[in-house]
């Protein structure tokens, strides 16, 4: 399905945060001018390394202060390792206005759904509900928002996709590069096709959910949603009147068609969710004002503490710790990774979910972090510690 995409933990550290591969277009029409598209927002990390590089999914200001996403492109992730451009539409030339962010809320009835073909692959994964709100902290100047539909796209309806995502899906082949993120903003049309077909082609249950849409491209090698643009809009025009009918979820990756031409896609149907998107006071989803910290003597016997951090925006109802340790993963050759023995990733420690860990004997030596999840109304998202060493015990 889709991509996690904004946790932390330093170049050491593997973490999967959310789902897995993100959606965008191949086959589709350039999108050069941002005045075509002055509502498209791009999500990208924070880095110095160029926009294409750093994006990761799509979206859409709906109103001066708020951008419609996925849900999956910013659950369980740290809002403030996002950067939210606007009207970013050729990437390398154009970054856009970078836009501060206020906070994030994830509908509460998003969740994913496994495949009935194979429930174990995370890839397969499709999802329902899955939209989100990004608060900006202070409104647009001169904002173009697009409408929020009040109803369901009409049958037979042209509705058009938006992305940067990949154009081609990934090799198989290790020695092929894996591709890049469309530098300009792509466009596809699409057309509105029936519950019951996007369930059977899809091979999904989600695709019939009240709370999403799909389209397919009504030619056979027509234009397909592929990874790279997960929550972009799909738009349909009315009266001359661009509304958002919905945010990109999932498409052919659920079948082992990724990128497939003319493949089927799903969309939020943002008519169904309407009233939760332009709710006037959405509670945001915790966020730290800083780091979390481990702290407390570093040695066998002691007692470290996972200090939880300042809270602003959504203050959490509930926290939930716990603690991992290091392993080094011996069966992938060192040369393969940056460490001097292996690569470096951490497993929880069982029975571990105080906020105060007893360092015991078998720490010696070892890698320790912890975490904290923390959860409102808003959502939930887990924030992760650096990693500390606990010197050798005598």
């Amino acid at each position: 399905m889709r991509a996690g995409v904004l946790g932390s933990l330093g170049a050491a550290v593997a973490v999967v945060l959310a789902a897995a591969p993100a959606q965008a277009i191949t086959g589709g029409t350039p999108v050069p001018d941002a005045a075509d598209a002055p509502w498209m927002v791009t999500l990208a990390r924070p880095g110095d390394e160029p926009l294409a590089q750093r994006s990761f999914c799509g979206g859409a200001l709906i109103a001066p202060d708020r951008v419609l996403t996925a849900a999956h492109c910013v659950s369980e992730g740290d809002p403030r390792r996002v950067e939210v451009h606007l009207g970013a539409s050729v990437l390398s030339r154009e970054p856009g206005r970078i836009l501060p962010i206020a906070g994030v809320a994830v509908h509460p009835e998003y969740k994913q759904v496994p495949s009935p073909a194979d429930p174990t692959s995370f890839t397969k994964s499709s999802a329902v509900a899955d939209v989100a709100i990004i608060g900006l902290a202070e409104s647009v100047p001169g904002a173009e928002p697009l409408a929020v539909a009040d109803e369901a796209p009409s049958p037979g309806a042209t509705l058009t996709a938006y992305g940067h995502g990949i154009t081609a899906a990934p090799s198989a082949d290790p020695a092929t590069p894996p591709p890049s993120s469309s530098d300009e903003l792509l466009r596809a049309d699409l057309g509105l096709i029936s519950a019951q077909d996007c369930a059977s082609r899809l091979h999904t249950p989600s695709g019939s959910d009240e709370s999403v849409v799909c389209a397919q491209a009504p030619q056979p090698d027509g234009p397909a949603i592929c990874p790279g643009d997960s929550g972009g809009p799909l738009v349909e025009v009315a009266d001359g009147r661009a509304v958002v009918v919905g945010v990109t979820s999932f498409s052919g990756e659920v079948t082992d068609q990724m990128c497939a031409a003319g493949t089927a896609a799903a969309f939020a149907n943002v008519a169904g969710l309407r009233d939760w998107i332009t709710q006037p006071h959405p509670v945001f989803e915790p966020s730290p004002a800083e780091d979390v910290t481990v702290t407390g003597k570093l040695a066998v016997g002691s007692t470290i503490t996972c200090a939880a951090p300042r809270w602003e925006g959504g203050k959490p109802a509930a926290l939930e710790y716990s603690w991992s340790r290091g392993e080094i993963d011996t069966t992938t050759p060192k040369e393969a990774w940056n460490t001097p023995t292996g690569f470096l990733f951490f497993v929880p420690i069982d029975g571990q979910t105080a906020p105060t860990l007893t360092v015991p004997a078998d720490l010696s030596g070892r890698d320790v972090l912890c975490s904290i999840k923390a959860g409102n109304a808003g959502g939930s998202v887990s924030y992760y510690s650096d990693s500390v060493t606990i010197p050798e015990h005598s």
